[in-house]
């Protein structure tokens, strides 16, 4: 993952999605959102907001606004 300086996502930092399990890469792969949330210990999932929320894949979902990341899952544009 291509990080800050001090090697830490922080809130509102802008990223793109370059590796999502596999049951959602087609959706998910390729988005660009910014961190809303990281998990305080190290390598705690990271919470992606997306810039446009990702239209459902079946019809009993709601459209997703937000999905954790492992922080090796994610990378700054």
């Amino acid at each position: 993952m291509s990080q800050r300086g001090d090697g830490h996502l922080r809130i509102g930092d802008r990223v793109v999605v370059v590796y999502a399990p596999s049951w959602c890469r087609r959706y998910l792969a390729g988005r660009l959102g910014r961190v809303a949330r990281v998990l305080p210990f190290p390598g705690g999932d990271v919470w992606v907001r997306f810039e446009r929320p990702v239209t459902p894949w079946c019809e009993r979902m709601d459209p997703v606004q937000e999905f954790p990341f492992s922080p090796w899952q994610l990378a700054t544009p």
